[in-house]
């Protein structure tokens, strides 16, 4: 990568990930915050990316405090690593069933 500027764009979160340029991109906060799963119950969203294009491998998410970094996990519909993508949906179920466990036990 010469000098190359980040550029900015926006990505669409979906129930199957975050879509930018025919990719599927993930993260830890993303899969924590329930993106997807908020984004299947009320409709997809768009939220503001930062990409070098000739490296189109990870892309960074911005909020009020900090970056974030998420990664590829899919290009054009074929996986990109089958190991990453079933550990990918591996914590994710994780993740949902710690959620419903807590939820279980604080009812009272």
């Amino acid at each position: 990568m010469k000098n190359e500027r980040v550029k900015f764009g926006f990505a669409l979160v979906t129930a199957e990930g975050l879509k930018f340029n025919d990719k599927i991109f993930s993260n830890s906060q993303m899969i924590k915050h329930q993106w997807f799963e908020h984004a299947a119950k009320y409709g997809e969203w768009e939220c503001p990316i930062g990409y070098i294009e000739s490296n189109l491998e990870f892309i960074v998410l911005f909020n009020k405090e900090e970056m974030e970094v998420a990664t590829a996990v899919e290009i054009n519909g074929i996986l990109k690593d089958e190991v990453v993508l079933q550990a990918y949906y591996e914590g994710i179920n994780n993740l949902k069933s710690r959620l419903l466990s807590v939820r279980d036990n604080n009812e009272f």
